[in-house]
């Protein structure tokens, strides 16, 4: 995925999104393997598109990571983001994340949508 689709995902998000209150959101990035075209701007630029949306107001961000590469680029974006939202974070572990952002209650599905899509969609691109 390029930085410029990255950017037009994180728009229509924001799109979608923009009259809702409090979002607190999950990006599982565990089965992300091309970070090609990822760059620490690109993750600042993702970052700030957040800014002055309702749904980032006083909201929480979960990363979930698998590997070293993209916990690096989650964690430049989560440093950028605390600008636009309370709180985001790097997890190496979904359930943890699930936990902090206090959605336990919605484990079941969360993951068996994570696992659909990763089946779905092998290398989810176009997810994170």
């Amino acid at each position: 995925m390029t930085n410029v689709e990255l950017g037009q995902h994180v728009l229509t998000l924001n799109e979608a999104y923009k009259d809702k209150g409090t979002v607190h959101e999950l990006a599982d990035c565990r089965y992300l393997t091309d970070v090609s075209e990822m760059t620490g701007g690109g993750a600042a630029f993702a970052a700030g598109m957040g800014a002055g949306q309702k749904r980032t107001f006083n909201s929480k961000g979960a990363i979930v990571v698998a590997s070293d590469t993209v916990y690096g680029l989650a964690r430049a974006y989560t440093t950028f983001a605390r600008e636009t939202r309370i709180d985001s974070r790097v997890y190496r572990s979904i359930d943890e994340a699930i936990e902090w952002l206090g959605a336990g209650i919605l484990r079941s599905e969360i993951i068996a949508f994570s696992d659909k899509t990763a089946d779905l969609s092998p290398g989810l691109p176009d997810l994170c």
